[in-house]
């Protein structure tokens, strides 16, 4: 007896900040307004806040013109160690004391969103998602600790056979993924510049992978 074996349609697609500014530790995206861009995409905010430009026509292939909407699934969320400040004990959003930012909330916008970006708040639809929560691998909440908080992490991965957290959006060949940066505790979608007053706070380098599933 023999099965068809019936392979779902994903598109993968990884963004990581390294694509847009290799890290050098003479060159701290700091203070806050400084902002690198090139044709890859934007970073600002002390990596806080970073914009991909994406040919999303080519990346989708032939399912591009086969579908009309597609599914963002996320799948990872990670810190790149030792990347960001050269302070070889910085402590990203000066979280020993911001303690909001022990748990960080990952949101998303530049894509046409269908249904996905409801906010209770406002009772409006918005131009950004909330993508996901990581939190940070140091939970000593000992603000005397010693020990290289850059070699901690921020890690979300999905929880596969649980439940699929799905992201609905209508095509367009060209977008601006941004992905900006929040606090746990707060009801902003992004990290106040007064946050940065040291370059030993700014956020590590990270990466995002997703898979993009069409829809019908």
């Amino acid at each position: 007896m023999s099965e068809d074996i019936i392979t779902p349609v994903t598109v993968p697609l990884l963004l990581s900040v390294t694509d847009i500014l290799p890290y050098d530790p003479n060159n701290l995206i700091y203070p806050a307004s400084n902002t690198i861009s090139n044709n890859v995409g934007q970073i600002t905010n002390c990596v806080s806040e970073v914009t991909w430009n994406v040919d999303l026509m080519s990346l989708l292939g032939d399912l591009y013109d086969k579908y009309d909407y597609f599914n963002l699934e996320m799948l990872q969320f990670m810190t790149i160690p030792l990347t960001g400040s050269t302070t070889a004990f910085s402590k990203p959003f000066q979280n020993d004391l911001n303690s909001g930012y022990r748990n960080l909330s990952v949101y998303i916008s530049g894509l046409q969103w269908v249904n996905s970006s409801y906010s209770q708040k406002v009772n409006s639809n918005t131009n950004y998602c909330h993508l996901c929560n990581v939190k940070d691998q140091f939970t000593s909440e000992n603000l005397s600790q010693v020990g290289n908080w850059r070699d901690t992490e921020y890690l979300y991965t999905a929880t596969k056979g649980y439940a699929r957290y799905d992201l609905m959006f209508r095509k367009q060949k060209h977008v601006k993924i941004k992905i900006r940066i929040g606090a746990i505790d707060t009801d902003t979608e992004y990290t106040p510049e007064n946050v940065f007053f040291s370059s030993s706070f700014i956020m590590h380098y990270f990466l995002i992978k997703f898979n993009i599933v069409p829809f019908k």
